[in-house]
């Protein structure tokens, strides 16, 4: 029969084995934190701060190209306007072969100060005037005198010429006839200043 000194120590009660698990320490996590997820996070930042600033670059750079875009279109717009206005104003094949395939044509040589050159052809068909080399602003308008025995007098405005040159159709030739003289010059007036006068011709016309 066993004794109570042979049977060894008694387990431990329910109690005791409860109160020796509850008082452990609980790990708190309270060591350093890993270093990766800083690393992470940091090259996260990064990344992002140089997505902002490429997107950035790129928006200005698209826009750039737009603002671009939209002033050659103008450009391009402003031009061939130009070149139809132009195009429309200039007298056709049988307008110019009316007056220089009439028998009474003539033509006459204007001259003037510096490089400016010209000429004047005239028929009954209506008068051809040609001039280079004019200076001034390209708005600064033209216009054509005609000097008889009563003086000076406007037969009418040429208009400007941007690039220095004039080529004007008249319909009516009726000024070159006589001993007389034509002018071509800046601004316009029944009297023109002798500041005026770029081009001239000076005898008999027609």
């Amino acid at each position: 029969m066993l004794t109570a000194a042979s049977r060894g120590p008694a387990p431990p009660s329910e109690r005791e084995a409860l109160r020796s698990i509850t008082a452990r320490p609980l790990d708190s996590g309270s060591g350093p934190r890993p270093t990766w997820l800083l690393v992470v996070l940091g090259v996260l930042a990064v990344a992002g701060f140089a997505y902002g600033l490429w997107e950035r670059s790129r928006r200005t750079s698209l826009e750039g190209e737009r603002v671009a875009a939209a002033q050659l279109g103008d450009s391009l717009s402003a031009l061939l306007a130009g070149r139809d206005s132009l195009l429309a104003g200039r007298p056709s094949v049988e307008e110019l072969l009316a007056v220089l395939a009439a028998p009474d044509v003539a033509a006459f040589p204007l001259a003037g100060a510096a490089e400016a050159r010209g000429s004047l052809i005239a028929s009954a068909g209506g008068a051809i005037l040609s001039a280079s080399g004019l200076s001034g602003s390209p708005e600064t308008p033209y216009s054509l005198w005609h000097v008889d025995d009563a003086g000076p007098h406007l037969v009418t405005e040429l208009g400007t010429a941007p690039e220095g040159s004039l080529f004007v159709l008249l319909n009516d030739a009726g000024f070159a006839t006589g001993w007389g003289a034509i002018q071509i010059g800046r601004g316009s007036g029944d009297t023109p200043g002798p500041e005026q006068v770029l081009l001239e011709y000076r005898g008999f016309l027609r």
